[in-house]
C-alpha cells in the first residue's frame, strides 16, 4: 500500500511538473517591461519603431496563450521584439507569420537560449504592429 501511494505521489508530481513546463509563461509580464523596440516587415520593407506602451498588452494578446513547440519548423522571421526589462535585463522575441490564424514565435534572453512556441494569431499580431506603426508615423512632426 505504501509503495502504491508513493508511486502515485511521484506520478502526480511528474505530471504537474510537466504541465507547469508546458504552460510556462514564455513572455515577460507587461508590468516588467521598460521598453520594446519592434522591427518587422511592412509593405515589403523593414521598419523599426519604439513600440508605444499602449500596444504592449494588445500585442501580448495576439501571441498568447502559447504552448511549447517540441518540433519547430524552419519558419521565416517576420519581425523581432527587443525588450528591455525594468530590472535592466534584455529579452528577445522573434515573430513568425504562419498565415491565417495560427501564430508562432521564439523567445528567450538571447538568441542561443530561445525556445519556440505556437499560439496566438499571426494576422492579429500583424494588425497590432501595423496600427502601432501608422499611429507612430502620424504623430511625428
Amino acid at each position: 500500500m505504501n509503495k502504491k501511494f508513493l508511486l502515485s505521489v511521484i506520478c502526480i508530481g511528474m505530471i504537474a511538473s510537466s504541465l507547469n513546463f508546458l504552460m510556462w509563461q514564455p513572455l515577460p509580464a507587461v508590468s516588467d517591461i521598460e521598453g520594446i523596440q519592434a522591427n518587422f516587415s511592412k509593405d515589403g520593407k523593414r521598419v523599426s519603431l519604439g513600440l508605444p506602451s499602449q500596444y504592449w498588452k494588445s500585442l501580448w494578446y495576439t501571441l498568447l496563450p502559447a504552448r511549447y513547440d517540441w518540433n519547430p519548423a524552419g519558419w521565416m522571421i517576420f519581425g523581432r521584439l527587443e525588450i528591455k526589462l525594468k530590472d535592466g535585463s534584455a529579452y528577445r522575441v522573434d515573430l513568425y507569420n504562419l498565415g491565417e490564424g495560427a501564430g508562432a514565435f521564439s523567445a528567450g534572453p538571447t538568441f542561443e537560449s530561445r525556445s519556440y512556441y505556437r499560439g496566438g494569431n499571426s494576422s492579429k499580431m500583424i494588425e497590432v504592429l501595423s496600427q502601432a506603426y501608422q499611429d507612430t508615423i502620424q504623430t511625428k512632426p
